[in-house]
């Protein structure tokens, strides 16, 4: 990356004006990244991080094709660099943020014009103590929210300014639920580029953001609920969205013990952070220590999946199934059998869950991936036997599952049936 000497010295400045005095100079006052002020303001740390370095990479202004890349890096992009750093660390440190606030602004404006910035990426915490809604007018937020993250004082102080702003500029806020970033960054950064006008580029080289560590998720229990419903309420991934939001979606584990522990951790997070809401979570457990283990051990992790039910596995697992379902008040039930170690985002992903889908099933095709499953693989005994994810209208409509069918062609069976009634139900 280039020097940022200019910055420095406007750093370091002696002459030191408040917010107001450099708020009259103002920045571009035009629609578009690059144009209009984009302030990335996370609750999260990382997830701030991480966004910087998405959108730097992957989305320019509209209006420049080849726009000239230089090093970026998590520490310099166009959402943060050296001097900033610092200057939030030290307004972090001390009570010194009107200063902070003046210094920001200097350096927006350096930046904006050499084309150095797009935005500044901001803590939660400092929001309102930076009163940077009124310092830059004309801009664009992206509001972070981590609902793991534990909630502390800052914050909540923070809280009634990031509500007002967003309240009555909900046009120019975007809602962002961290785990989407872990779940579906191609998504989130498609979306973000239609809120700033941007142009999308190298949507194939994303790199994953990181998934939630166990520790953060036990350590979660400090949290305000009211601040993280207020921000789902307004989540700019669920706007407009036709998929689930998660709460009409059953997932039933068939098959789980404790030397599958890795699998079904891992799992339950992917599937978690796949939608706005938990889906209802059902462990049919091998036998009774299974079930007690994991009792205890996501006891502390009721955060991501607060809806799950741990049963043991009966005789008949077709009569098993059609009691769990038939109980469930979702509208789509997955079932998993955990016999496929690799990612199941895709399957949770695009049009296969949108309600109007009747049916899909995954088959494992290389070691690498789990793609959805078609009518052909079905036809040449490509069984469907790790994943169907299907309508709750139509299971009923096929009185559930036969329980005369051995268990190992139970799903590829029932597939084959939704299929033979979609096509000959009238139109």
């Amino acid at each position: 990356m280039g020097s940022y000497t200019n910055m420095e010295k406007l750093f370091n400045r002696e002459d030191k004006r408040t917010m107001q005095e450099v708020q009259g100079d103002g920045l571009k006052n035009e629609d578009g990244l690059g144009k209009t002020p984009l302030l990335i303001i996370s609750q999260h740390k990382e997830d701030g991080d991480y966004l910087s370095l998405l959108i730097s990479n992957h989305l320019i202004p509209s209006d420049e094709n080849n726009k000239q890349e230089w090093g970026l890096s998590l520490h310099e992009n166009y959402f943060t660099n050296l001097a900033i750093a610092r200057s939030l660390s030290l307004a972090i440190k001390t009570s010194k943020t009107q200063d902070t606030a003046a210094y920001l602004q200097l350096l927006m404006e350096e930046g904006f014009d050499t084309n150095r910035l797009f935005g500044l990426s901001i803590p939660m915490t400092l929001f309102s103590k930076l009163n940077i809604s009124q310092s830059l007018g004309n801009a664009q937020y992206i509001f972070v929210y981590n609902e793991v993250e534990e909630t502390d004082d800052d914050l909540t102080e923070n809280f009634p300014a990031m509500e007002e702003l967003i309240s009555q500029q909900p046009e120019h806020c975007f809602v962002l639920n961290a785990k989407f970033l872990i779940s579906d960054p191609k998504n989130v950064i498609a979306r973000l580029a239609q809120f700033t006008k941007s142009t999308l580029k190298n949507p194939g080289r994303i790199l994953p953001h990181t998934t939630f560590s166990d520790d953060a998720i036990e350590a979660s229990g400090k949290r305000a609920e009211h601040i993280e419903s207020w921000f789902k309420k307004f989540d700019s991934m669920a706007a407009g969205n036709t998929q689930p939001k998660g709460k009409e979606i059953q997932v039933i584990f068939s098959s789980v013990s404790i030397r599958k522990s890795n699998i079904v951790f891992s799992r339950l997070q992917e599937i978690s952070c796949c939608f706005l809401y938990s889906p209802q979570f059902t462990l049919i457990c091998e036998d009774a220590d299974s079930r007690a283990y994991y009792k205890k051990k996501l006891s502390s992790q009721s955060v991501l999946h607060p809806d799950i039910v741990f049963e043991l596995k009966k005789d008949s697992l077709a009569e098993q199934l059609n009691t769990v379902i038939g109980e469930s008040n979702a509208e789509f039930t997955c079932i998993d059998d955990l016999q496929t170690k690799y990612s199941f985002l895709n399957f949770f992903q695009g049009e296969h869950t949108e309600p109007e889908h009747i049916l899909s099933f995954s088959r494992v095709t290389s070691s690498l991936h789990v793609y959805e499953a078609n009518i052909s693989d079905l036809l040449i005994k490509d069984f469907a036997e790790h994943t169907l994810f299907f309508s709750k209208k139509d299971w009923k409509e096929l009185n559930g599952f036969d329980t005369e069918t051995a268990t190992e062609y139970m799903l590829w069976e029932y597939a084959i049936e939704v299929l033979t009634f979609i096509k000959t139900r009238p139109s």
